[in-house]
C-alpha cells in the first residue's frame, strides 16, 4: 500500500487491535494509501497518529502526533493542544490510546524514533 513503508502496524499493550503509526519522515504524501486502505480512516497519511522526526516537520504539519523529546518526554499534538508529557505517567491528559501507542513506539519500536 504505502511503497515507502511510511505506515507502521504496532502491537501496543493494553489496547486490543494492532495500531496504526505514521512515520512522517518515511512519507512523501502521494496518496497511495488513501486510494488502497480497506479501513474506514482511508487515510493514514492525514488521520493516524504521526511520529515526527523534527521540531519542523511537526510545526509544518497539521497531523496529531508526536515527537521524541529526550528518552522519557514528547512533545505530542492532539486536537490542536501541542503539550510536553512523560508517557509513564497516567495523569498525562492525552487519551489513553494515544498515551499507550506512544509508549510502545519508545519501548518496542524505538528504530522507528530518529536519533
Amino acid at each position: 500500500m504505502c511503497p515507502n513503508r511510511a505506515n507502521v502496524a504496532i502491537k501496543v499493550p493494553g489496547l486490543a487491535k494492532h495500531q496504526v503509526v505514521h512515520v512522517d519522515g518515511m512519507c512523501n504524501e502521494c496518496g497511495n494509501c488513501a486510494v488502497f486502505c480497506p479501513y474506514q480512516e482511508g487515510r493514514p497519511y492525514k488521520d493516524k497518529l504521526t511520529l515526527f522526526w523534527s521540531e519542523q516537520d511537526m510545526e509544518n504539519s497539521e497531523n496529531e502526533g508526536f515527537l521524541a523529546v529526550d528518552e522519557d518526554h514528547f512533545k505530542v499534538r492532539v486536537a490542536g493542544t501541542v503539550r510536553t508529557v512523560s508517557v509513564d505517567a497516567v495523569n498525562t491528559g492525552l487519551p489513553e490510546a494515544v498515551r499507550l501507542t506512544i509508549r510502545a513506539v519508545r519501548d518496542n519500536y524505538s528504530y522507528l524514533l530518529k536519533k
